[in-house]
């Protein structure tokens, strides 16, 4: 959930800057929300688990989606800004966790 409360930030600090140009490999936003869920469970994860290598579960998620890591942080620097396409994209991912974890709805 930190996640998506930084990603809103963003969205207000960017949503009053110029335009940025669509990637060339740009990410639909289907594996975007995907990811973003990914990442999300990761970050919890890794606070339960103090031990683990944030780095290697990263670059786990991105070999999983089969995603280069600039790739992902160019789609998702264009899809800050570009503020209702991003929250659809997060409310997907929301929706996501809480379907792998239906507890977390309770959150």
């Amino acid at each position: 959930m930190r996640l998506f409360l930084l990603a809103v930030t963003c969205i207000l600090l960017v949503s009053c800057s110029d335009a940025v140009n669509k990637p060339k490999n740009l990410l639909d936003s289907d594996l975007m929300s995907e990811m973003i869920a990914d990442f999300a469970i990761n970050e919890q994860l890794g606070l339960m688990n103090q031990d683990g290598n944030m780095e290697i579960s990263s670059k786990y998620i991105l070999k999983k989606h089969n995603v280069k890591g600039k790739d992902f942080s160019d789609s998702y620097a264009y899809y800050l800004s570009k503020p209702r396409k991003l929250q659809r994209i997060l409310t997907k991912a929301q929706k996501i966790i809480k379907e792998k974890d239906p507890d977390a709805a309770d959150y």
